[in-house]
């Protein structure tokens, strides 16, 4: 934390909302997971596919995947990129 955040905490002018943003971007690095997603292609035919997402953890980015995707189209676990 620099040194201004800290002093407006201490005197009170920061809201905790600000801090805790400002906390949880400087401390969270974000990762890139890949995982393999179903897509509906027709109202027939399906295929799979390679999704690249960005999050702080692998929970988190499956919680994306089966946001942007439906909880029943992630096929696999978000895994780690290095």
């Amino acid at each position: 934390m620099d040194w201004l955040v800290q002093r407006q905490i201490e005197v009170g002018k920061l809201d905790t909302r600000v801090y805790c943003l400002l906390f949880n971007v400087r401390t969270n690095e974000m990762n890139t997971y890949l995982s393999v997603v179903k897509l509906q292609i027709t109202t027939t035919s399906t295929t799979t596919t390679k999704v690249l997402v960005q999050a702080t953890d692998s929970y988190k980015a499956k919680l994306q995947l089966e946001a942007m995707y439906g909880r029943g189209n992630v096929v696999s676990s978000p895994q780690l990129v290095r």
